[in-house]
C-alpha cells in the first residue's frame, strides 16, 4: 500500500544512507522499523501481562480463567518469538 508521510529532512538522510549501506529500499528500510518496533511494543505489553498473572497466582494461590488465557497468550508470543510454533 502506497502512504504518504512528512519526515524531518535530517531523519530522512540518515533512512536513505542506511538503507543505501545496508542495501535496502527505503520502504523495506521504515517497513522493517516500523515491525520491529510494534513487536517491541507487544513484547514489553506480553511481559507487563505476565507480571500482573503471576503475581495474581502468588496473591491468590490459583490460577483462574483469566491468567490462564494470559498464560497461554505469553506461551504462543514466546513460541513465535524463539521459532518454536
Amino acid at each position: 500500500m502506497k502512504v504518504g508521510i512528512t519526515l524531518d529532512d535530517n531523519l530522512m538522510k540518515r533512512i536513505d544512507d542506511y538503507a543505501d549501506e545496508n542495501y535496502m529500499s527505503r520502504s523495506g528500510l521504515i517497513s522493517l522499523a516500523v515491525t520491529q518496533y510494534l513487536n517491541a511494543a507487544e513484547v514489553t505489553r506480553a511481559v507487563k501481562d505476565m507480571a500482573l498473572a503471576m503475581r495474581k497466582i502468588a496473591d491468590n494461590g490459583e490460577i483462574d480463567s483469566e491468567t490462564q488465557k494470559q498464560l497461554e497468550d505469553f506461551e504462543r508470543l514466546s513460541k513465535m518469538l524463539t521459532g518454536r510454533f
